[in-house]
């Protein structure tokens, strides 16, 4: 499917709330649609934390439609552990 990314953005993240995405591979008990709070790093790679770990995404260039909003799918990359 080929997408505007503006349009992208404008979809999922309507005025006064969070862009969602959707996750793929990333560790049991990660919800698959999510919503991320820095809009600007949906263009490439996001870091979502979950149980004391930083798990990151990379975009796939591909989108998904969620309740009706075209939403970027994001594959697991890799893990790091959150520094205390």
């Amino acid at each position: 499917m080929n997408v505007d990314q503006n349009r992208v953005h404008e979809a999922v993240a309507p005025e006064g709330t969070f862009p969602i995405v959707v996750l793929t591979d990333g560790p049991p008990g990660l919800p698959r649609i999510v919503s991320v709070s820095n809009e600007s790093s949906l263009s490439e790679r996001i870091t979502i934390d979950h149980h004391s770990r930083h798990l990151h995404f990379e975009a796939t260039g591909e989108v998904e439609v969620v309740d009706g909003h075209v939403v970027p799918v994001f594959h697991w990359s890799y893990t790091t552990c959150i520094a205390e």
